[in-house]
C-alpha cells in the first residue's frame, strides 16, 4: 500500500486511462477533472506551530485536477497523490 507523506492525500482514480508505460497524454488547452475515492491521508505538516491536516477522510469521493499531483500505479490500481489545495471539491 502507498502511504502519502505530510499533508498529501492518496486518491484511487475512477475510469482514468493511464498508459501502461506510465505516460499520460493530456490536451493542454482543456482543464480536465478526475473523480476518485480517498484511500489514505497523510499525517499532516507542521505549519508555524500547528499541524495542517487534510480535511478529507478515507472513503470520501472527491474531484481533483487531472494535471495536479503525481500519478502512480500499484498493481492494477491507479492513484493520484495530491495536496489539499488541488482538491476541487467533494461529491455528496
Amino acid at each position: 500500500m502507498i502511504e502519502p507523506m505530510g499533508n498529501r492525500v492518496l486518491v484511487e482514480l475512477e475510469d482514468f486511462d493511464l498508459e501502461s508505460d506510465g505516460i499520460m497524454l493530456i490536451d493542454t488547452h482543456v482543464e480536465e477533472y478526475q473523480t476518485g475515492v480517498v484511500v489514505a491521508v497523510g499525517e499532516g505538516s507542521l505549519m508555524d506551530g500547528w499541524v495542517d491536516v487534510p480535511k478529507v477522510s478515507i472513503g470520501d469521493k472527491i474531484i481533483v485536477s487531472q494535471t495536479s499531483g503525481t500519478m502512480v500505479r500499484d498493481g492494477d490500481k491507479k492513484y493520484q497523490i495530491v495536496e489539499p489545495k488541488n482538491i476541487i471539491g467533494e461529491v455528496a
